[in-house]
């Protein structure tokens, strides 16, 4: 299989393509079984894929029970089911090479493979160039990153990587801790003019009653795109670990249909991706420095749905709240 240094499973590129360096890297995380089969060596940095495998029965369980409704969800709706999805991504945090920190630049992109979901060729390619643990397998996930190299040390490690003769010895890395998402579904309007508006939420799992109080609505502009960015203290403080999520994406009718950004490089739907949600316009802008708002309670940022034109009055959706239920994991492997 020739592998080229971008991250893509889709991609066609043609030129030099990478030098494999068989690790077979083996280790469990969330239950799952994952491998690393190998290291593609460029001048610049390496690509490796990671393969998940997944019980064919519970997959096939999870898809009976989605594929007729699949396409009347809503993207709420989408989000709570892929999290029944048997396949768990493993998110990276921190990555070192040879005991160096890559310090920016990673990338990945991911898909699903199931028979139940008819031909794949890009995957049956996948699953043909690691046959010696796909061979028998029907149900597995491939997510493949590209990591560019830490500073080089020395002038013979440039020239090593330069031809792709560069050993790798250690790879290590860091995951995010995991978390689950929990519906809200609150819905409110805000204009720029508003100083205050007061909003109440139940915490789903606490039964805590909070109060959110947003000010200082701010006008954006992305590109085509018109929404306003507010800012909101909450009392009492949410948990540690908690953290609101709003709805950024632009509506038709209730549906999103537009997907400028995404933190997961590759969703494929419900029942073949379950790579996260893909609605994420923007990231909401933390200030380093903590601001206090007119309560004297810290400020955080919200985003209005966006529209297509400018207007007086902008919708927020206070879609869910994000409650970690996992810590962090370090895994390592050396030659």
């Amino acid at each position: 299989m020739k592998v080229y240094y971008n991250s893509s499973l889709w991609d066609k590129s043609k030129g030099i393509y990478g030098r494999p360096q068989k690790i077979n890297w083996e280790f469990e995380d969330g239950g799952l079984r994952r491998i690393i089969p190998n290291i593609y060596h460029f001048s610049k940095g390496i690509v490796f894929d990671l393969i998940t495998i997944i019980d064919e029965k519970e997959f096939s369980k999870f898809y009976n029970k989605y594929i007729d409704i699949e396409e009347e969800l809503s993207p709420l709706e989408q989000r709570l089911v892929e999290q029944e999805h048997p396949y768990d991504e493993l998110s990276l945090k921190d990555i070192w090479i040879n005991g160096e920190k890559v310090k920016e630049g990673y990338s990945g992109s991911g898909a699903f493979y199931s028979e139940l979901n008819g031909e794949q060729n890009e995957l049956s390619k996948i699953k043909k160039a690691y046959s010696s643990i796909l061979e028998d397998v029907n149900c597995f996930n491939c997510y493949r990153y590209m990591i560019p190299y830490p500073e080089a040390d020395s002038k013979i490690d440039k020239l090593l990587r330069f031809f792709h003769l560069y050993k790798i010895k250690e790879i290590k890395f860091d995951t995010y801790p995991k978390t689950k998402f929990y519906p809200l579904e609150g819905e409110f309007e805000m204009s720029l003019e508003e100083n205050l508006k007061e909003i109440i939420f139940t915490h789903p799992t606490t039964g805590i009653e909070h109060r959110l109080y947003f000010q200082n609505p701010e006008l954006l502009q992305i590109e085509d795109l018109y929404l306003i960015q507010a800012k909101y203290e909450i009392e009492p403080e949410l948990l540690k670990w908690n953290n609101l999520q709003f709805d950024s994406s632009i509506h038709y009718g209730g549906m999103s249909t537009v997907d400028m950004d995404s933190n997961s490089a590759a969703s494929i739907g419900i029942i073949g991706g379950a790579d996260g949600p893909t609605s994420i316009i923007i990231a909401g802008r933390e200030d380093k420095e903590i601001n206090y708002g007119q309560k004297g309670l810290p400020l955080h940022n919200a985003l209005s749905i966006p529209s297509l034109k400018n207007q007086d009055i902008y919708k927020f959706i206070l879609e869910g709240i994000n409650i970690r239920i996992g810590e962090s994991e370090e895994y390592r492997w050396k030659l």
